[in-house]
């Protein structure tokens, strides 16, 4: 099974563009950062180069930038392509199925569900020792 899922900040904004087949692809590089620190005490980062396709594409050219926070959901790919000089270039890629927003800029709806109280504020809780379970 080929599945991977990554959380991190875009390094810059994403890169759109068209192949010839008019078929929409979007690139950028995912700073995912390590659950470790390094010898200095300081976390390091990974930079992963992620490619949406069609519908996915378009939304993450439109709407992100560098800096965002998403998750990336998809597979590992690993291709090669010979460069100007003659020489096999190996890259290794996250091919993402979908994508989900990691920050909040909230909506109308958002906005307008804050203006009203809690309706449970100030009810009491069941007290838990009583709980026969």
């Amino acid at each position: 099974m080929n599945k991977i899922a990554v959380t991190g900040r875009l390094s810059k904004d994403p890169t759109v563009r068209y192949t010839p087949s008019g078929k929409v692809v979007c690139q950028f590089t995912l700073a995912v950062q390590r659950e470790f620190k390094n010898a200095d005490g300081q976390y390091e980062a990974d930079f992963i180069p992620v490619v949406l396709w069609s519908n996915s594409a378009e939304v993450a050219g439109n709407n992100l930038s560098k800096g965002k926070k998403i998750l990336v959901e998809g597979r590992l790919q690993t291709r090669s392509y010979v460069d100007k000089q003659n020489v096999t270039r190996w890259v290794t890629e996250l091919v993402g199925r979908h994508f989900e927003y990691m920050y909040s800029n909230p909506s109308p709806q958002q906005k307008f569900d804050e203006e009203f109280e809690n309706p449970f504020e100030g009810v009491p809780m069941p007290d838990m020792d009583n709980i026969p379970f």
